[in-house]
């Protein structure tokens, strides 16, 4: 399969062509998020789908700037996996993160999950306006 660039502007999803059959296409997201204060916010929510076992795949990226533009951070993500088993979604391995610039380990960007949706996460700092830019893909198999 060819390499197909896709040019997503905020509130985009993109949807590129697997056979549906078994999993979902690749889709990417894009979008932003203004944080004022240490409260975790959710700034993407992927379904794991629970009709039969299966298993996501996701990676998630994000570009910072504090209010005042003082101060950037770049974070990229290691691919976060999930896992259902038909009952529960959980974890394959752990997912990680690189970071680099912002002075304060405070601020972070992580997954969770929630129900049987994987959750992408952003947490800024009191006090403080931070700009968020993010995007995301995703994938996932089916079993059988």
């Amino acid at each position: 399969m060819a390499y197909k660039t896709n040019y997503i502007k905020k509130g985009d999803i993109a949807l590129t062509g697997l056979d549906p059959h078994f999993g979902t296409g690749f889709i990417q997201g894009r979008g932003e998020v203004i944080t004022t204060n240490a409260t975790p916010t959710v700034i993407a929510t992927l379904p794991v789908n629970t009709t039969v076992p299966s298993a996501l795949k996701c990676m998630a990226q994000v570009a910072v700037f504090k209010g005042d533009a003082s101060i950037a951070r770049f974070s990229a993500f290691a691919p976060a996996c999930v896992y259902y088993n038909g009952s529960t979604t959980s974890f394959i391995g752990t997912p990680s993160s690189q970071a680099w610039g912002f002075p304060s380990s405070a601020v972070s960007f992580n997954y969770s999950i929630v129900g049987n949706n994987l959750a992408v996460n952003v947490t800024g700092l009191a006090g403080t306006t931070i700009n968020w830019v993010y995007t995301y893909e995703y994938f996932s198999v089916l079993a059988g």
